[in-house]
């Protein structure tokens, strides 16, 4: 009779048990689905994975794309900035994400090379800056507002004017956007000109006219006439990269340098987007070496140990590239990186 009764006991408690936990696992595992299934609204646009712009080599542009620069002007820096600046927009009617890399002597024909960057015509957010500085020190600006709008014209260039890049506090960036004159210059005659004239991206006003409505009209038809058999190819290619990083005895120190390394990512991918242009089937390992030094926070030794990649230009770049980089160390460190690319 006590067995009996025992049993009844343990029975009522394990199905109680059963009842409470088994709800609490209901809740964890269900609720989550139900409530990613009522939504509406879709991923924000954080979650998008922002498309590398194309720099502009003076071609015609396509019928709704035009073009954007910026100059800019670096100041309190403890170290000369080496990095390229990492810039993100976002157009507002498509939810699209885009990014572009600004290099820090960005300043025109006067004061270096103007890079101009390929890109859909619409309005857009300016969204994020982010930059290492000269010690290591990965910055970041925002815009808290939400009101930084910047407008890309087809077949126009957008002039960002200049920006004011200074440290701010730990680890934050002071950006001041200021309106310049267009420093954009062509050799040639402007009735000869890709391009129609070129804007204040941020007011929109009229700077400097070039082509003119000759360029629109020519935009309309491909640039062409019915005297001419023209044919467009279209193709996309998927590049993936990757880096292993190896401190050895001091790996430790590996994310902090694996920060900065992800950093240069778009220079490091655009070493191997050149040479693509001229082997298509380039795929495989370049291997380094290295020496980082605590005293200038540089790899002051890069060898490179070859790799299934037999391209020396490529080696080359990412040799210059990471000799440029900054990084902010304790102590000296020893390792070894390995830059893995793929093409399909």
């Amino acid at each position: 009779m006590i067995e009996d009764q025992l049993v009844r006991a343990l029975l009522k408690a394990l199905l109680k048990s059963l009842r409470t936990y088994g709800l609490l696992l209901f809740l964890l595992l269900f609720l989550p689905l139900l409530g990613a299934g009522s939504s509406s609204a879709g991923p924000g646009p954080a979650a998008q994975l922002a498309q590398p712009l194309a720099e502009w080599n003076g071609q015609y542009f396509d019928k709704k794309q035009g073009g954007v620069f910026a100059t800019l002007a670096l100041t309190g820096f403890s170290r000369t900035v080496t990095t390229n600046i990492i810039v993100y927009i976002e157009d507002i009617l498509q939810r699209k994400s885009y990014q572009i890399s600004l290099k820090p002597n960005n300043s025109g024909p006067l004061g270096g090379a103007l890079t101009v960057w390929l890109a859909p015509s619409g309005k857009y957010l300016l969204k994020k800056i982010i930059m290492v500085d000269g010690a290591g020190i990965k910055r970041s600006w925002s815009d808290a507002s939400g009101k930084t709008t910047l407008i890309i014209r087809r077949q126009c260039l957008s002039n960002l004017g200049e920006w004011r890049l200074q440290p701010a506090g730990k680890d934050g960036l002071k950006v001041d956007f200021k309106t310049i004159p267009n420093p954009y210059k062509e050799d040639s005659p402007k009735s000869q000109s890709s391009i129609v004239a070129v804007f204040d991206g941020f007011s929109g006003l009229l700077q400097e006219a070039f082509g003119g409505k000759k360029v629109l009209q020519g935009s309309a038809t491909g640039f062409g006439n019915a005297r001419e058999l023209r044919q467009t190819i279209t193709f996309t290619r998927q590049i993936s990269m990757f880096f292993k990083l190896d401190l050895l005895r001091q790996n430790r120190f590996a994310k902090s340098v694996a920060d900065v390394l992800t950093t240069y990512d778009a220079n490091m991918r655009k070493c191997y987007t050149d040479r693509l242009d001229f082997n298509d089937d380039l795929r495989g390992e370049v291997r380094f070496t290295f020496l980082l030094a605590k005293a200038s926070g540089t790899m002051i030794k890069v060898k490179s140990t070859g790799g299934t990649i037999a391209d020396p230009k490529l080696s080359e770049c990412l040799f210059m590239e990471l000799s440029h980089m900054q990084f902010s160390v304790a102590e000296n460190l020893v390792g070894e990186l390995i830059y893995t690319y793929d093409v399909k």
